[in-house]
Formats: structure tokens, C-alpha cells, sequence
């Protein structure tokens, strides 16, 4: 099967119709090879899809990211990119690049007025490269986004950014996320922030912060995104944040007076926060204060703007109360997520949670990860909003070790359509009993709105086949992620991956799969008629490259032959 099958029909097929890169056709606008190891032992197959590359009109995004390719095949993609007419986005993430590959590739923006986007986030970027591909990218201006992120960048590296963020009239997105960078480089870089006439969002993620001094530069400036994760010195709450419609400081240690003061002394005046990611590191108190001011910035048009929100600890016991309460009055907010409350959350504050959404009118995803929820009253409660909710799409209650009843409880409730939900995930390594497994097979039997399902850490033991089995009457389920998978359940998921007639897309996790049957579940990839995606994570001996690339290549084809446009993410 294998000698007769070659990745070189990915770009030149049996006959023209198949000639993935010369055909014009929407669907085809985006080529993902990230991962796909094996373009380093298939070098003729690079060179034919570099010299179909230089004169194709319809690629627009290029994704090479995790791949390891050698400086030759680098200097053949730039010289195709220079040609190219269609690429928008190249991301080359984690590929081991240096400055010498980066230097080269300055020769492209010089000719190139179509690449807008540029990520080369986790290379070994050092400095001299990157002052030589600014120097190329200025020469045409057009470049919108670049994310640098996790380079060892050096100090004249920061100068080099400097020159480049006060020059630039359209670089609109710059991301320097966990580099070296001390807070005088950081310094060097945000001092020019304001003669940027185009910047509008940064990630200065895991960096040395000064936030008393990013505030003087933001009032100068109109930033829009903005992105503080694990950063540190001074206090969140000096933020200038009107004009911000993004804002991640998950992570970062705010003190209880801190995040009271955060909450009314920015959330409470005038903004326009679309989606806000927030940690509280001492939620065991639950300042009213906050919760408070959360409950008053929720209800009111405060809010009117914000459709995401996440919370990492939740607001204490009283203060989870309260902001479910005022769920009941909000209309504008689509995703919510509490992660990592624990047992300041529990039961009590699902069952609130949960009847506040028989009233809420706007959520569409609601994720309560890891908050200690477990015993049948809670699970109860979320029964009974199922079939009340009419804009609930997606439901996430993994992490929460559900005793069995309320896990029978829960299973039982799905199992009638319930029209508007469609992705439900729940479990936390813990071993299913054989009744809750035959709960199980019968809810993907019955259940026809469902396409998407995540067992996260559930072991089936000896039902696993019957569970994988009933799986296959069922025909709407797009995706799926599986635990716990073991050597002797393979020869049911190669059934599951060939015969499965919508299934697009199978994790399977925490799965110590031998060798041998790793390839034979590659080799079904290769043979499936609609599989997209098969990702098997913890493994000690990875497939051979050799096979994966077979798989790779019909998924790839599955993917594209659908001829459908993108779907919308929710969450």
C-alpha cells in the first residue's frame, strides 16, 4: 500500500486535476505541513512544492511550524515566497531557524507586498537577523503582524524593535512573549511605542513589566490588545485600559486590595473590554469588594462590550454566588470560564451557576474547569437546565472528579437531543464503572445533535470496545478525545478511524500505544475516507516519519475535498 502511495502527490498528482497547488479552488487557500517531520526525508517532494509555490495564486497561509528544515530548504522557499503573488501568513514556529535564515529571508519583503503576517515564535534568533530583515521589511511597510516570541533575543535586538515599531506606518501586532529581554531593553522598545502610527496590540507575556511605566506609554498611544500573563512590578490597577478590547493578566499576583482596586478603578469606569482573562491568587477570602464590583460591572453597561470572560480561582464562596446572579442579567456575554476554583467553588456554586443559565439569554460556552464539583445535587441542577437553555452550545465540566451517581445522573441527561448543545466535555482520571459505560454507548447512540465529545482522563476497562463500537451508528460526532486507550483496544480504534462515516478529528490521551500498533492507527489515517486529524499524545516511541507522511497526505485531502468554508470558533 504504502510503495504505492507517494507525498508527491500532494503537489503533483496522477493527472492535473489533481495538482493540489495548481488548482483554483477556495479550499485549498490554506497549506498546513506544521509537525510534518518528514519534509526532511522526502527533499525532491520540497523542491517540487518551492517551485509550484513561486507562480500559485491561491495559498494564502503557509504553516511550516515544528518541522526542522535544513538551510537549503529554507533558502528555496524564500526564493519561492519572492515570486508568490498569494501567501498572506507564513508561520514558522519552533523550526530551529537562526539569524542567518532570517537574514536571507529580508530579501523577500524587499519584492514581496503580500506577506502580512509573520510568526517565528521558539527559534534561535539572536539579533543580527532580525536587524536585517526589519531593514527589508521597512523597505515596503507592509508587514502587520510579527510574533518573535521565545527567541534568545539580545540587547541590540530591542534597539533594532525600537527603530522598527517608530518607523513602520502598518505594523499593527508585535508580540515578544518570554524573551530575555531585562526591563532597560523592554524599556528601549516601549519608549518608541508612542511614535508607532499603527500598533495596536502587544504581547509582552512572561516579560519584566514595569506597569506604571506601560501606562504612560498607553495613554500615548491607542493599544487595543494587550497581553500581561505571569508578568510582574507594580500595580495592575494603574493600567490605562479604555481603549483596550483584549486583556490577558492571568497569572499575574494581584493582592486582594489589588484586585479590588483593578475592579473599580478600571473595570468600572469607562471601557470597552471585549474579552477579559483575569487570575485571583487568594480566592478563600472572596473580597466583597471584588465580587461587588464584578456583580455591578456585569449587570450595568459597563459591560455592554464584553462577550469573553475567564476567570483562573474563581471569587470565593460568597463571591461565586453573587456573579452567578448576575449572569441572570447579562445579555451580552458569549464565553465564560472558571478554572482552577477548586473547592471555593463546589457544589453549592454550581447549582447557582447552572440556574442562572436557565436564565441567561446570551452564553453560548460555559466552562467550569477543575472547580470541585461532584456530588449528584449540583449535576441535578445542570440536568434540568439542559433542556431549558435555548444559546448554550458548548458545556465543559472537566476536572471535576463526579462521583458515580452524579455521573449517571449526567450522562442520562444527555442522552436526548437537546438542539442547541453540541460539544460537551467532562471527566478526571478516574475508572467508569460497566453500567456507566453502557450509559455511555447509549448516549452516542441516541444522541443526534452531538459532534463533539471529550472524555478527559475515563478508563472503560473491558467495555472500551462496546463504547468504540457504539460509536460507529453513530453519525454526527466530528470530534473526540479518548483516554487511557490500551494496546489491546487498537484493532477497535483502526475500526473506529476506517469506518467511521463523519469522524474528523480523534485525540487519544494519556495512551502508552506500543510502536506496531501506533503505525497500524497511522496506517488507518491513511486509508479513512474522512479522518482530518489523529493526534496520540504520550507516547514513548513515536510512528516513523514514513508512515505519519502517508496519513498526513489523505487527511490533508480529506480536509480539502470538503469544500467548505471554515467554521466558526466559539470559544
Amino acid at each position: 500500500f504504502f510503495s504505492d502511495y507517494s507525498m508527491e502527490q500532494l503537489v503533483v498528482g496522477d493527472d492535473p486535476a489533481s495538482d493540489i497547488v495548481r488548482q483554483d479552488a477556495p479550499w485549498f487557500q490554506e497549506m498546513n505541513l506544521c509537525g510534518q517531520g518528514w519534509i526532511n526525508e522526502v527533499p525532491n517532494w520540497w523542491d517540487k512544492f518551492c517551485g509550484e509555490l513561486g507562480h500559485n495564486c491561491t495559498v494564502t497561509t503557509l504553516d511550516i511550524s515544528h518541522t526542522v528544515p535544513t538551510q537549503l530548504q529554507m533558502h528555496m522557499l524564500h526564493g519561492a515566497l519572492k515570486a508568490n503573488s498569494s501567501v498572506a501568513s507564513l508561520k514558522i514556529n519552533y523550526c530551529r531557524i537562526n539569524d542567518l535564515v532570517i537574514s536571507e529571508l529580508a530579501d523577500t519583503f524587499v519584492v514581496n507586498t503580500t506577506l502580512i503576517t509573520l510568526q517565528m515564535c521558539g527559534n534561535d534568533i539572536v539579533g543580527p537577523g532580525l536587524d536585517d530583515l526589519i531593514s527589508g521589511v521597512l523597505e515596503t511597510d507592509c508587514l502587520t503582524e510579527l510574533d518573535i516570541s521565545r527567541n534568545p533575543l539580545s540587547a541590540d535586538a530591542a534597539t533594532s524593535l525600537a527603530c522598527y515599531c517608530a518607523s513602520s506606518t502598518s505594523l499593527k501586532t508585535l508580540a515578544l512573549a518570554n524573551t530575555p529581554f531585562t526591563p532597560s531593553d523592554l524599556e528601549i522598545v516601549l519608549s518608541e511605542v508612542p511614535k508607532s502610527r499603527s500598533l495596536r496590540g502587544l504581547d509582552l507575556a512572561g516579560l519584566p513589566v514595569d506597569i506604571l511605566g506601560l501606562t504612560e506609554y498607553m495613554m500615548e498611544k491607542g493599544l487595543e490588545a494587550l497581553r500581561l500573563s505571569n508578568t510582574c512590578s507594580g500595580p495592575i490597577a494603574s493600567l490605562h485600559i479604555h481603549r483596550l478590547t483584549y486583556l490577558d493578566i492571568l497569572g499575574h499576583p494581584m493582592s486582594q486590595g489589588e484586585a479590588a482596586c483593578f475592579v473599580h478603578e478600571c473595570l468600572l469606569l469607562e471601557n470597552h473590554l471585549q474579552d477579559l482573562r483575569i487570575t485571583f491568587h487568594d480566592p478563600k477570602l472572596g473580597d466583597p469588594a471584588v465580587y461587588q464590583g464584578f456583580n455591578e460591572y456585569l449587570t450595568t453597561k459597563k459591560s455592554q462590550d464584553l462577550k469573553a470572560l475567564t476567570v483562573h480561582g474563581g471569587f470565593g464562596s460568597m463571591g461565586n454566588n453573587v456573579v452567578a446572579g448576575s449572569l441572570m442579567e447579562n445579555t451580552t456575554l458569549t464565553g465564560l470560564n472558571i478554572v482552577d476554583a477548586g473547592q471555593t467553588f463546589g457544589d453549592d456554586n454550581a447549582i447557582n451557576f447552572a440556574k442562572a443559565m436557565m436564565w441567561n439569554t446570551s452564553v453560548q460556552h460555559m466552562g467550569l474547569v477543575n472547580c470541585g464539583i461532584v456530588g449528584p445535587s449540583a449535576i441535578n441542577q445542570f440536568c434540568l437546565m439542559l433542556p431549558k437553555t435555548r444559546t448554550m452550545v458548548s458545556l465543559d465540566l472537566s476536572g471535576n472528579r463526579l462521583e458515580e451517581d452524579a455521573l449517571d445522573t449526567f450522562i442520562g441527561a444527555l442522552t436526548p437531543n437537546h438542539p442547541s448543545l453540541c460539544s460537551i466535555a467532562f471527566g478526571a482520571d478516574q475508572q467508569v464503572m460497566a453500567h456507566t459505560a453502557e450509559l455511555l454507548c447509549l448516549l452516542v447512540q441516541e444522541n443526534s445533535s452531538l459532534t463533539s465529545l471529550h472524555l478527559h482522563g475515563l478508563a472503560f476497562g473491558d467495555k472500551t470496545p462496546n463504547f468504540i463500537g457504539s460509536l460507529l451508528i453513530n453519525d454526527t460526532l466530528r470530534r473526540l478525545t479518548l483516554s487511557k486507550m490500551r494496546n489491546f483496544y487498537t484493532d477497535a480504534l483502526l475500526q473506529l478511524i476506517v469506518e467511521h462515516k463523519s469522524l474528523q478529528e480523534l485525540v487519544i490521551e494519556h495512551s502508552k500505544i506500543t510502536f506496531p500498533n501506533q503505525v497500524n492507527l497511522w496506517a488507518g489515517a491513511a486509508r479513512s475516507g474522512h479522518l482530518e486529524r489523529l493526534l496520540l499524545t504520550d507516547q514513548k516511541e513515536p510512528a516513523p516519519h514514513s508512515v505519519v507522511q502517508r496519513a498526513f497526505c489523505n487527511m490533508y485531502w480529506n480536509s480539502q475535498r470538503r469544500q467548505q468554508p471554515p467554521k466558526a470558533r466559539i470559544w
